[in-house]
């Protein structure tokens, strides 16, 4: 009989311990969670009442609440993640919100010693982590390919392939999200980035490509499953499209002060983000809102690799002589000169790429340093530009072939081309090379103007229009490798060699 009741007892006990350990622990939590409310209303209560008599005492009152507040959050989110619940499928929005207020209004030291304990409020669900490590490799090769400069058809099939994939992957999780009782949209993936970057892409839109670039770095720097993607794309695609591009707009630092519950849904991807960071406090230069919003704001860089930064910068540069015809901007090739003495209003045509990929810029003689358009103009026997219309008509109607080759153009910006009176839309300034047969003169840089004078306007228009979209693919692929600090004949890194002979290669040139 005491054997009997001895085995009852031990049995007994181990249901216990395994409903402790295996049964849903929906009582417990609910007494958290009742706790957590209460604290809330507590501190809603104390935040509407402030009089001027005990407002010291009732701070002392609210801030002791908000400390126990962060205790039980703390808790919470400790034994949801043992019983390996998803944050997000428990705890709703608003009270994000609320933790979020609290963690703003408390001090910087006490903040710090709660980012770790409430961290799992972010956390992604297990089938939200194997849909990403799964999609990875898509975003990459869709966003690799698409930032490449010469693409083959193969690849161009393979990024519409790669964003079914990612739709099919998204649908996924938002079957999965709805199971959990999470909002659907919660750490989908950024396809309507993609999809936009696709479009602009194709339709050779830089502008609307650059800002779709932006849009999918956005959407992936504050995820912690992309962390090593963003690093791997950013030499990839940040280098040689965003940092090329003035127009792109820039995450602005007005976003820090919304809600601190932060679901983003401009590219279809969004995930709950706890922002800890005062209303009054400013963001480091150099990050964007939605790094300085995240839970985790990055720490600063690294000291040793500032100072690395710091010894690898020259404490002083050298001045150009421009007596053997290189410039900070290239080459000197050319000269239209200025109908005064003073070169400084002439305008000098340079190489600035290489002898292999030749790229053809503009450059007014008042950039240049002291000296150096007087210098220039005076190295410009038979590489100057006088244009005499009736001459080379007198020319031309005698021999067909006068003129023997037609090409590159240079195409300038709107900011450094001559205004024009008028509000009809002006063109930038183009130039287009014409190659005579003449010995005095062999070459010209003709204007646009100037070409369908000589030329005629079909003629001259389509000989402009094919050379300036070349123009602007040498351009673009220049940029890339300057950024990269590559060489664009052998797409090697750049050395000290090239530094002396081309240092317009350089980005900092």
């Amino acid at each position: 009989m005491l054997m009997q009741m001895v085995i009852t007892h031990v049995t007994n006990n181990e249901i216990a311990g395994m409903k402790k350990d295996w049964q849903f622990p929906s009582k417990e939590l609910h007494g958290y969670i009742q706790g957590i409310l209460a604290t809330l209303v507590d501190i809603n209560e104390q935040s509407n009442d402030m009089s001027d008599t005990d407002g010291d005492v009732r701070l002392q009152a609210k801030a002791a609440e908000e400390v126990k507040l962060l205790d039980g959050v703390a808790i919470l989110l400790k034994r949801l993640e043992m019983c390996s619940i998803p944050a997000m499928s428990v705890i709703p929005e608003a009270a994000v919100e609320a933790f979020a207020d609290v963690l703003r209004g408390i001090s910087e030291e006490t903040r710090k010693s709660y980012v770790e304990k409430v961290a799992y409020l972010n956390r992604p669900t297990k089938y939200q982590e194997k849909a990403w490590s799964e999609a990875l490799p898509d975003i990459e090769k869709a966003a690799t390919v698409m930032s490449k400069l010469v693409v083959s058809e193969e690849e161009k099939q393979s990024i519409s392939g790669a964003i079914n994939r990612l739709k099919e992957h998204n649908k996924a999780i938002e079957v999965s999200n709805k199971e959990l009782s999470i909002t659907p949209q919660i750490y989908t993936l950024p396809v309507n980035a993609l999809n936009e970057m696709q479009q602009a892409w194709i339709k050779d839109n830089e502008k609307q490509f650059n800002a779709a670039v932006v849009e999918l770095r956005t959407a992936l720097e504050h995820k912690e499953l992309a962390t090593s993607l963003t690093r791997r794309l950013d030499a990839r695609i940040k280098n040689t499209s965003v940092a090329t591009n003035t127009d792109v707009p820039a995450a602005t630092s007005s976003s820090s002060s919304k809600s601190s519950f932060q679901v983003s849904s401009t590219s279809g991807s969004s995930q709950r983000t706890v922002s800890h960071t005062s209303p009054s406090t400013n963001e480091h230069p150099g990050t964007s809102a939605v790094e300085a919003s995240s839970l985790f704001v990055p720490e600063l860089a690294d000291i040793e690799t500032l100072r690395k930064a710091l010894n690898d910068e020259p404490d002083s540069s050298m001045m150009f002589d421009y007596t053997n015809g290189l410039t900070e901007f290239g080459k000197f090739e050319h000269i239209r000169p200025t109908r005064t003495e003073n070169h400084r209003y002439s305008r000098f045509f340079v190489n600035a790429g290489t002898e292999q990929l030749p790229v053809f810029k503009v450059v007014k003689g008042s950039d240049l340093g002291p000296g150096g358009a007087d210098t220039l103009a005076d190295q410009a026997n038979g590489k100057e530009t006088i244009f005499d219309l009736r001459y080379r008509k007198k020319q031309l109607s005698g021999q067909a072939n006068y003129i023997t080759s037609v090409g590159p153009a240079i195409q300038m910006p709107f900011s450094e081309s001559k205004p024009r009176p008028g509000s009809k839309p002006r063109q930038p300034d183009a130039y287009l090379r014409l190659q005579y047969k003449d010995n005095d003169t062999p070459n010209e840089w003709l204007s646009r103007t100037e070409c369908i004078s000589l030329m005629g306007k079909k003629t001259a228009e389509r000989y402009l229009a094919q050379f300036i979209a070349q123009y602007d693919r040498k351009c673009k692929y220049l940029e890339a490798c300057k950024a990269q600090r590559l060489h664009p004949d052998t797409n090697q890194p750049l050395n000290e060699r090239d530094r002396k002979f081309t240092p317009w290669l350089f980005p900092e040139a």
